[in-house]
């Protein structure tokens, strides 16, 4: 880690650093900034999130555990707490936490994480085949209630990855203003 970086690194910003593919040195920023007392629940996400891409099962579910005590409503957690039981082809507790965040926010349901959750004949089927998949979560769909939530750092890298997938769209370029403007006025 830099001498020189920020003290007040912002979470998207350690997102967008691991992002670019420095995934150690961002965890290692979050984890920084969570010993040091960041309040913020975005980095214990953000944490989690990459400790969860760097492989480290331990660690994204001993920081989403800390997310979801400091926070029981937190979708974003429970999603990834999922990923990680799906990770792991522990397929209740996957389908548990994908139930508890629909439970939250029933528009959840429009994403069709329901249907993933309860088609459990199909996850054991894949287990047993030695199939794994990954859930892609991040839609505008799912930014939209980041943003509903006061996740504005969440759905600011969502509408920025869905800028990257497809630059043509410029809804997403608009609601990343929307999200800036947002975030500027609760600093």
């Amino acid at each position: 880690m830099d001498a020189e970086e920020p003290i007040n690194i912002s979470a998207f910003n350690i997102s967008q650093m691991a992002k670019s593919g420095s995934l150690r040195e961002a965890l290692n920023s979050a984890l920084k900034r969570i010993r040091d007392g960041e309040k913020d629940n975005e980095f214990l996400y953000v944490a989690a999130t990459i400790a969860y891409d760097l492989g480290d099962m331990q660690k994204a579910e001993q920081l989403v555990r800390l997310l979801l005590v400091s926070d029981p409503e937190q979708i974003n957690g429970w999603l990834l707490y999922g990923k990680i039981y799906n990770r792991r082809n522990d397929t209740i507790r996957y389908g548990y936490c994908l139930n508890r965040a629909e439970e939250i926010s029933p528009a959840i349901a429009e994403l069709n994480l329901h249907t993933i959750a309860r088609n459990l004949d199909q996850v054991k089927s894949d287990v047993a085949n030695g199939i794994a998949r990954e859930t892609n979560f991040e839609t505008a769909t799912y930014a939209d209630i980041c943003v509903a939530q006061g996740y504005y750092n969440k759905a600011l890298k969502i509408y920025s990855d869905l800028t990257e997938k497809d630059p043509a769209n410029s809804e997403y370029a608009m609601k990343i203003e929307e999200i800036k403007k947002k975030m500027s006025k609760h600093d």
